[in-house]
């Protein structure tokens, strides 16, 4: 079991040694960062993806040549509970800033406690279409367990950890809008 006083090392050890059903678990004992505190760029690690098949998967669609090679996540908190953000992905020799999403203080769809909620539908980009939706709760200080899931149903939870900050927040490479208004329509149904 993991403790806000084991040291980071071992937390970091625990988690990525976790099944996703007890990665599930553990996210439901953890409690959201204040949410100023997410602000910078942060590394990401993907976790155990529940299976050979599934995770290979998700690996080469997060890790290609195509789109580069997943690197992490940015926020900036636009108030109290609300800001956005973007995904990292280092291809051609520099690092792409892509993927936008909403992030805001939520009821998860686990557990219904709250959760930093990092809703991608909002954006017109690869991970809106696929109406990707991640939920993040701190572990301990510049460490977060990230639950992701994406589809129609969203049925297998794909967990990553968050380290840092590392680096400030830059900005997005583009704005990523769904033209004619659309956000509205995908957002509420996110």
């Amino acid at each position: 079991m993991i403790h806000s006083t084991t040291d980071y090392a071992q937390n970091v050890h625990e988690l990525r040694c976790m099944k996703p059903e007890d990665l599930l678990a553990r996210f439901g004992t953890l409690e959201p960062p204040p949410f100023s505190e997410l602000s910078g760029e942060y590394r990401a690690t993907l976790l155990d993806q529940g299976g050979p098949w599934f995770g290979a998967f998700n690996l080469s669609v997060l890790n290609n040549p195509l789109h580069g090679f997943w690197l992490g996540k940015a926020f900036l908190p636009a108030g109290e509970r609300e800001g956005h953000g973007y995904n990292m992905f280092f291809r051609g020799g520099k690092i792409h800033r892509v993927y936008r999403m909403r992030t805001e203080l939520r009821p998860s769809r686990y557990d219904g406690k709250e959760a930093v909620r990092l809703t991608y539908a909002v954006y017109n980009s690869l991970c809106g279409w696929v109406r990707m939706l991640d939920e993040v709760r701190k572990v301990d200080e510049g460490l977060y367990l990230g639950i992701g899931a994406y589809g129609l149903r969203r049925k297998a939870p794909l967990p990553f950890l968050l380290e840092g900050p590392v680096g400030p927040f830059v900005g997005p490479d583009r704005q990523e809008r769904w033209p004619l208004g659309l956000a509205n329509i995908f957002a509420k149904r996110a």
